[in-house]
C-alpha cells in the first residue's frame, strides 16, 4: 500500500527504537516536510484533533484490546506519551501489512492486526469536522492549500501542510489521547486522496 506507507515509514525512521529513547529526544515531525520550515508555510492555526469520550478512554487505558480504534472499514491510531497526551495519530480505511511499521506500533503495544479486540466507535470524526470520505475540496476550507505540489503515487493523491500552533481556545484543555497545544510548536497533517475522498489521515504534534 505504498500510498500509505510514503508518510508512515518516517514514523519508523524517526521514532527510535524504545520507548525511552522516544521520550529522552525531541520528536522530528513525523510528516515528511523540512525541519525548520514549518514557521514559514502554513501559519498559525489551533491543531485538529479526535476526542474521545471518557469510557472509550477507559476501555483503552485498561481493557483487554489491540489498543487501537475502528468504526466499520475505519480505523484510528494513536502515539501516546506516557501521560496519555499524544504525539501523533493515524486515521485510515485502508489495511496494511508493512513488517516496520507493525513493528513500531508494537513499541506502544498497538496489536495492528488485531481487528478483532479493536475498540469499537459509533463515530469517528475529528474537531474541525473531519471525517474519511470527505473531499479535497472540504479540506482545503479548512487549512487552505496545501504547503507543497500535491504528490501523485499510483493514482493516489497526498497532500501535506504545515502550521505552527495556535493557543487561542479557551475552552480546550488536554485531555486523554489529545495533544498538548504549545503556541509556536509545530503541527503537520498529510492526508491521502482516492479519487477526490479522503482515505488516510495523519496528523503530527510537535509536543518538546
Amino acid at each position: 500500500m505504498k500510498y500509505i506507507i510514503i508518510g508512515l515509514l518516517s514514523l519508523s525512521i524517526f521514532f527510535s527504537c524504545s520507548k525511552k529513547e522516544i521520550e529522552q529526544e525531541k520528536l522530528p515531525e513525523i510528516i515528511s516536510v523540512s525541519k525548520g520550515k514549518v514557521e514559514n508555510l502554513g501559519g498559525s492555526i489551533f491543531p485538529d484533533f479526535i476526542l474521545l469520550n471518557r469510557s472509550d478512554f477507559e476501555k483503552y487505558k485498561n481493557g483487554n484490546n489491540s489498543k487501537w480504534f475502528i468504526n466499520g472499514n475505519d480505523k484510528l491510531f494513536f502515539i501516546p506519551s506516557e501521560d496519555y497526551s499524544i504525539k501523533a495519530l493515524l486515521l485510515t480505511n485502508k489495511k496494511n501489512t508493512d513488517r516496520g511499521l507493525i513493528s513500531f506500533f508494537n513499541i506502544y503495544n498497538i496489536n495492528f492486526k488485531d481487528e478483532k479486540n479493536a475498540i469499537k466507535l459509533k463515530n469517528i470524526e475529528t474537531d474541525k469536522k473531519i471525517r474519511l470520505g470527505v473531499s479535497k475540496e472540504y479540506v482545503e476550507n479548512i487549512f487552505g492549500d496545501p504547503d507543497f505540489p500535491v504528490k501523485n503515487v499510483d493514482g493516489f493523491e497526498i497532500m501535506y501542510w504545515s502550521f505552527t500552533m495556535s493557543d487561542d481556545r479557551k475552552d480546550y484543555m488536554t485531555n486523554h489521547l489529545t495533544p498538548t497545544i504549545i503556541r509556536g510548536k509545530g503541527f503537520s497533517v498529510e492526508m491521502t486522496f482516492e479519487k477526490n475522498k479522503l482515505i488516510n489521515l495523519m496528523y503530527a504534534y510537535d509536543v518538546y
